[in-house]
């Protein structure tokens, strides 16, 4: 059992709490939901620090036929291009899941000189070369780099106003999908946002009852939409 330690939540309850049908992202980019005659929820992973964490989770939603995306990030000290990192890559991939990869470019480039289309080409061409199909992906918030090199405000989701998707042989990234709410466990807190009302502000919450009742009561009350739940492994201990 994974659990959010701030909450004694379990990760499977979490997604259960969410009475819509499951479907993946590459699902949503390829038109298999349809948001705007159902209740849905799509799971993301942003990997951040520890693959090992990922895999465990990983192993654990296979358990609970939960099917969702791993984003990997090509920054981080796990993605090292070795024989070990692409076996651990496939056996994501063995327990039914997808890989995405998780975009620090624009961060990276800032910082380095490099272009932003050179940074995440890289590790695209490695994972594609490793018969691995990556078809999206979803940006990183790297604050420890934008403080340590002075780049307040700087985001990676800029990117997408310079390319698009097809540039990187990609279907989609994660911020393209129009949903009715969210969900997220950054910092092991769980915060989001449902419609109504029309916002996108991200609200903490510090005890389930209210998170219930703002998030999951007020989606699960809605006739059709789609809901993202963005985990980090490493908070599901």
């Amino acid at each position: 059992m994974k659990i959010l330690r701030n909450y004694n939540l379990s990760y499977v309850d979490l997604i259960k709490m969410f009475k819509a049908r499951m479907v993946t992202h590459e699902d949503l980019a390829f038109k298999l939901g349809k948001p705007d005659s159902e209740r849905l929820i799509s799971i993301r992973h942003d990997v951040d620090v520890s693959l090992e964490a990922a895999l465990r989770l990983a192993k654990h939603e296979k358990e609970q036929n939960i099917k969702s995306t791993y984003f990997l990030l090509h920054t981080a000290d796990y993605f090292d291009y070795s024989n070990k990192f692409k076996k651990q890559c496939h056996k994501i991939l063995e327990y039914g899941h997808n890989i995405g990869i998780h975009n620090n470019a624009v961060i990276m480039s800032k910082i380095t000189g490099q272009s932003q289309f050179e940074i995440l080409m890289k590790p695209l061409k490695f994972l594609r070369s490793c018969n691995i199909e990556v078809l999206g992906s979803a940006p990183h918030g790297d604050k420890v780099r934008c403080r340590e090199y002075n780049l307040p405000g700087l985001h990676n989701k800029i990117l997408w106003e310079k390319y698009k998707p097809y540039d990187f042989d990609l279907l989609y990234h994660a911020h393209e999908f129009y949903r009715e709410g969210f969900v997220g466990d950054g910092g092991c807190i769980l915060k989001g946002w449902c419609w109504p009302p029309k916002t996108e502000k991200v609200t903490k919450y510090k005890n389930l009852k209210s998170f219930k009742i703002n998030i999951v009561k007020k989606f699960n009350g809605l006739s059709n939409g789609l809901m993202i739940v963005l985990c980090h492994p490493r908070w599901w201990k």
